[in-house]
């Protein structure tokens, strides 16, 4: 779903639930072609499947109606929502049945009883489910007694519906004539797995037929997939048409797809590999593409002589929001620097409307970044001294009045205040360059796939590295290629490349082989010799620890983000949010193990 894509990533626009599909990201030039091509075959597929479906499941939107209030909006409807998504929708997923949901608008206008069934469009069903429910529509109810009259099955969960259009009804006729384990046993399919992680689909092409299997949980789960008595034994390339025999028994990766079908022709004989899990060691940094570190906190002058403590940049630009400030406002950014560094620059938004200072000599920025073109470039190779440095940034603080009404206006809508332009906009600037980003204070976050830490420094560019987040490169974003020897003992050998990165392009022995971006294991048998062999691995990340948030209080975030964890919308109370922490969460990025 390609949401809220902006022209320009300029000031917020970073922050209204990243990440965006544009070249901003890091990986999105490498990666969004291959990506797009297999969503389009997958849903291409998909869309050329017949589905038989004989499971429909009222849609209750109706009664969340009646119940709903503003004061108390998310209980008061909790437990029509639990019976509609958890006791009929995810019971029959995690199941394997296939079921359509029934609106009762397109009932009323399109829907019927057919040799009982209720029909709808194509479609025709000899079940339906009818999650707790306080009222239905009248056609709804007169299909619904056609539909029992018919002899058609219905499982009832918990509380009937008991009003028609707001009317009490009479609704002795509907009754459960049939329980959820008969339901599951007339499915056409079986999956042998127990794991309720699995959730699957059977399409039919041309004949042929297809399991579409979704894995949604952590581990991976085997199983065998059965279709007609006989086991599924090959998997289906959308992209490429072709099937791979792989046998009855088939490992549906953790929070990964595969659509399984019967081979076709002789038989193979299944190829045994040894598979070498890369992750965890030593590697050396042989190039990546720039360093940064974000310069968010910041000390506050109105004078540009007399200077407040530090303060996060984010609640000081709300401060002067919220005082309609308007003139001179002066920001000193500090940073350390430990060791003699190649190559510095900082790099800033809006810099036409800015002046600039670096340990008192003035700096001019000049040429795009190559990060993003919003960021204009300040080489300050020379004017960067080892131990402490100040760069203080000018600007001339101005919000037309439309601004302020937009923000703190009477029963402004949403949308309004989402076209709103800030005149001036204040965010961190970044020093960027060929250097390393460390910290003394690392440790881990409240989930496995974050890290904390206080404070950082910069010093010399990082050579090596074991863990790349912690040995250099914090606030990485972009590409970085690391190299490591490994050892394999047969000629076909399988490379599993543990850790989080969103694109990794492999070389093994100066040979390309190939890039992995749905997958974390690649066939590398025609390069490898037996014994020692180089692995090259570029690796492209997104911008989750260049943008953040890394200041979210008692939440880490690391599935879900929107402009809340960045800007703390309406919690600052003077200089201090409740929900603003001054240590910074990371996520992990590279090679390593659990």
């Amino acid at each position: 779903c390609f949401h809220l894509l902006p022209y320009s990533e300029r000031g917020e626009r970073k922050n209204d639930y990243p990440s965006h599909f544009s070249s901003f990201n890091a990986w999105i030039d490498k990666g969004i072609a291959p990506f797009n091509r297999y969503f389009d075959y997958l849903g291409d597929f998909i869309r050329k499947g017949k589905e038989k479906v004989n499971v429909a499941v009222l849609f209750t939107v109706r009664s969340v109606y009646v119940k709903y209030t503003p004061k108390d909006w998310g209980d008061c409807v909790e437990d029509i929502d639990e019976s509609y998504i958890m006791d009929a929708c995810a019971t029959l997923a995690n199941n394997h049945v296939a079921f359509h949901i029934l609106d009762e608008t397109l009932l009323g206008k399109y829907g019927g009883v057919k040799d009982g069934k209720i029909t709808l469009g194509a479609c025709s069903y000899d079940t339906l489910i009818i999650p707790k429910a306080i009222v239905i529509d009248k056609t709804t109810d007169d299909i619904l007694r056609e539909f029992v009259a018919q002899g058609g099955k219905v499982h009832i969960l918990g509380q009937k519906p008991y009003l028609v259009e707001g009317d009490p009804a009479d609704f002795d006729y509907l009754q459960n004539n049939i329980d959820y384990q008969q339901i599951f046993d007339a499915n056409e399919y079986v999956v042998t797995s127990k794991s309720k992680d699995l959730h699957t689909s059977l399409r039919t092409i041309d004949g042929v037929k297809y399991v579409f299997i979704v894995n949604i949980g952590d581990s991976d789960v085997e199983t065998q997939v059965l279709v007609d008595g006989a086991p599924l034994n090959a998997t289906y390339n959308v992209v490429d048409g072709t099937s791979t025999f792989v046998g009855d028994n088939i490992v549906i990766p953790k929070k990964e797809s595969v659509i399984v079908t019967k081979f076709v022709g002789e038989i193979p004989t299944l190829k045994e590999f040894e598979t070498v899990e890369i992750g965890s060691n030593e590697y050396q940094v042989v190039d990546y593409n720039s360093n940064y570190l974000p310069l968010d906190f910041a000390c506050i002058s109105y004078d540009g002589v007399n200077f407040e403590d530090k303060l996060p940049v984010v609640g000081i630009f709300r401060r002067l929001l919220e005082e309609r400030y308007c003139g001179k406002v002066y920001l000193k950014y500090n940073f350390t620097v430990k060791e003699q560094l190649s190559y510095v620059t900082v790099i800033a938004e809006d810099s036409d409307k800015i002046k600039a200072t670096l340990n008192g000599a003035p700096i001019t920025f000049d040429g795009n970044s190559a990060l993003d073109e919003i960021y204009k470039v300040a080489d300050v190779n020379g004017k960067v001294v080892i131990g402490e440095n100040q760069l203080v940034i000018e600007y001339d603080f101005y919000q037309d009045e439309n601004v302020y009404y937009a923000l703190f206006g009477e029963g402004v809508s949403e949308s309004l205040r989402n076209c709103m332009t800030y005149n001036t906009m204040i965010t961190a600037p970044y020093l960027a360059g060929k250097f390393g980003v460390y910290s003394n204070d690392f440790r881990a976050g409240s989930v496995d796939s974050t890290l904390y830490a206080d404070t950082f420094y910069v010093g010399a560019s990082p050579e090596k590295v074991i863990n790349l987040v912690e040995d250099g490169f914090a606030f990485f974003a972009g590409n970085v290629t690391l190299k490591r020897t490994f050892i394999a003992n047969s000629n076909n050998v399988k490379l599993k490349l543990n850790g989080r990165f969103h694109v990794a392009e492999v070389s093994v022995n100066g040979n390309f082989a190939g890039t992995l971006i749905f997958t974390d294991v690649i066939d590398v048998s025609k390069f490898v010799k037996q014994g020692e062999n180089t692995l090259e691995v570029k690796l492209y990340s997104g911008n989750r620890n260049l943008l953040g948030p890394h200041h979210l209080k008692n939440s880490d975030l690391d599935t879900e983000v929107g402009p809340y964890a960045f800007d703390f919308t309406d919690t600052w109370h003077g200089n201090d949010s409740p929900e603003f922490t001054s240590r910074y969460c990371l996520s992990k990025f590279g090679l390593f193990n659990k």
